[in-house]
């Protein structure tokens, strides 16, 4: 009997051995495990502390992360910048129009501005000469009138003097002497008597000339 307590007590030993093995094994996959997990947990926080992102590591790898590559996303990107400096080109050859069709309205302005000011100036000039104008003819109106009324009251009491009132030299004989000065000094006295006697009527020019 007690061989046999001895061989069972073995037995009970040899079942017991790999069930302590088991439980050792499973101890240290939870340990490693668990080991695992808090390095992956330090690894993450220390990824965010970094600022790790995914398209960070791209460009740093130059490993694409999604479906398109660096080259096609770089290609994309130099399109875009080629548009935008298009447009701002665009832009600004609109704002230089812009900046000419003001300066050109500006100088139409101050033209503009010139020409009011040039006929407002001779607009006044011109109200200027015909006030001056309306003096003058009223002026020289008023005197017309007043001669005419001097002449007109005093015509009746005037007397024109007859011509044979006036008394006139009588020229000198010619003596009929050839020499030039004599017969220009004759012909000299005798214009002189003609106008100092103004024959008017027709029969006194014939009896003088006779």
């Amino acid at each position: 009997m007690e061989k046999h307590r001895g061989e069972s007590s073995k037995m009970g030993q040899a079942r017991h051995v790999p069930q302590a093995v088991a439980g050792g094994l499973q101890v240290q996959t939870r340990s490693q495990a668990a080991r695992a997990a808090h390095e992956e947990r330090d690894n993450e926080q220390d990824k965010r502390q970094a600022g790790y992102s995914p398209q960070v590591e791209e460009a740093q790898s130059g490993a694409p992360t999604g479906k398109r590559s660096h080259k096609e996303r770089l290609s994309t990107v130099e399109t875009h910048l080629d548009v935008i400096e298009a447009s701002l080109e665009e832009l600004y050859q609109g704002q230089r129009r812009l900046l000419g069709v003001e300066s050109s309205q500006e100088e139409a302005e101050s033209r503009i501005d010139k020409v009011e000011s040039l006929v407002v100036r001779l607009t006044e000039d011109t109200k200027d000469s015909i006030r001056h104008l309306h003096d003058v003819v009223a002026e020289l109106t008023a005197k017309v009138m007043m001669l005419t009324r001097t002449l007109n009251a005093e015509g009746n009491n005037t007397r024109t003097a007859s011509p044979q009132s006036v008394k006139a030299h009588e020229p000198h004989c010619y003596g009929g002497g050839r020499e030039a000065k004599e017969l220009e000094n004759f012909l000299f006295d005798m214009e002189q008597y003609f106008r100092a006697t103004k024959p008017d009527s027709k029969k006194t020019k014939v009896s003088i000339a006779t």
